[in-house]
């Protein structure tokens, strides 16, 4: 499940969230769509845990980590491989490298 209730979030005097809630319960599915400035990474990023709401709460069923984010301007490493950048930030965050990602990828 995933809740947001009330969420607001400003930067400076621009408001990109004021008062979001909605509950999605675990099977469905949620499309956030709009203009550029309407608030939708933000969204993204609070129910990530990447910034903190300046009101409301945000509830992930499951915690953080259970949420993945990879923006439109993803911080990958070009000298990496893709199994590399995964390897990295897995460790980084100290999340456990999943069994697909322990397989020889040596051919790809």
């Amino acid at each position: 499940m995933l809740l947001a209730e009330g969420l607001g979030h400003a930067f400076g005097s621009v408001r990109a969230l004021d008062d979001v809630s909605f509950t999605l319960h675990s099977g469905q599915t949620l499309a956030v769509f709009g203009p550029n400035g309407a608030g939708k990474t933000t969204l993204l990023k609070v129910l990530a845990g990447l910034i903190r709401p300046s009101a409301g709460r945000a509830q992930v069923e499951g915690g953080r980590r259970a949420v993945g984010w990879i923006g439109h301007q993803p911080q990958l490493y070009g000298q990496l491989t893709v199994w590399e950048n995964l390897r990295f930030w897995a460790a980084l965050y100290d999340v456990p490298e999943p069994a697909f990602l322990l397989r020889d990828r040596s051919g790809l």
